[in-house]
């Protein structure tokens, strides 16, 4: 005779990490919840990209946004970032053809009073930097150049020559490498700017400029830029903690505006 043997013992459950319901250890959640959750923030991202790109009512997406993630177990900051993350990326698709138009612009400031919250949020995708950096670059293509006055207190020491503006200066202070033999070789910290013929750069340990037509070529990304010039004894130049595509697209305005004027004037 089989004597059954009942367990005394029960395993430890814990709340669900999305419905909050019990779960076995040593799951941290149910799989089916999981599908559910990540399901609505795909929504929402979705909505949110949709809304934003063909500048359609907020007060519409606002109401889909909470029905999709009450049922999906979004928190009320989670769904801030994922519309803060839409925005974002309806914005890249309306610069796609590198121009906005007014009523986009209004729409998107708009957006951004509209959901309380995500302005912070926006800031460290550099959203709105990146449709101030699409109209200066508009505004450069069409020969409208206004010179930068740094007024005789300013800590920059720019020594400009006479036939040239200061037109730019990165706002943030950017990382010097060269690109030596061994690997990068940090050299300093310092501020970048943009004339209409001349790179500078200026730091407490050195400063210096670089002309456009001495530049073979420039290597972008989204974290900084990679120059390498026609003097083969000269070793590339990195500069970090910029945008390298908005970089190189300035220089290649400004310098076909300098050419062609030079044409002209031949």
């Amino acid at each position: 005779m089989k004597i059954k043997l009942k367990s005394i013992f029960k395993l430890p459950t814990k709340p669900c990490t999305y419905c909050g319901q019990e779960v076995r250890f040593p799951y941290q959640y149910h799989k089916e919840c999981k599908k559910i959750h990540e399901a609505g923030q795909n929504e929402v991202l979705s909505l949110t990209i949709d809304c934003v790109a063909n500048q359609n009512n907020m007060d519409s997406l606002a109401l889909k946004v909470d029905e999709v993630s009450i049922k999906s177990f979004i928190s009320s900051g989670e769904k801030l970032s994922l519309v803060a993350n839409g925005l974002d990326s309806a914005v890249d698709i309306i610069l796609k053809g590198k121009e906005i138009t007014t009523y986009e612009e209004n729409y998107i400031h708009a957006f951004i009073s509209y959901f309380t919250g995500i302005e912070e949020i926006i800031t460290n995708y550099r959203t709105l930097a990146k449709v101030d950096q699409v109209k200066f670059l508009n505004q450069i293509s069409r020969g409208e150049i206004s010179n930068i006055d740094l007024g005789s207190d300013s800590p920059f020491g720019f020594n400009l020559m006479k036939s040239e503006k200061l037109i730019y200066i990165f706002p943030e202070e950017v990382a010097y490498y060269r690109v030596m033999q061994s690997g990068l070789q940090y050299e300093s910290n310092g501020k970048l700017a943009i004339t209409t013929k001349h790179i500078y750069y200026i730091s407490e340990r050195e400063s210096f400029r670089i002309r456009f037509d001495s530049i073979l070529n420039m290597l972008p990304n989204h974290g900084g830029i990679e120059i390498h010039k026609h003097s083969a004894s000269d070793k590339p130049k990195i500069f970090e903690n910029l945008d390298g595509v908005f970089f190189t697209e300035l220089i290649h305005i400004v310098s076909n505006i300098d050419n062609n004027k030079e044409e002209a004037v031949n």
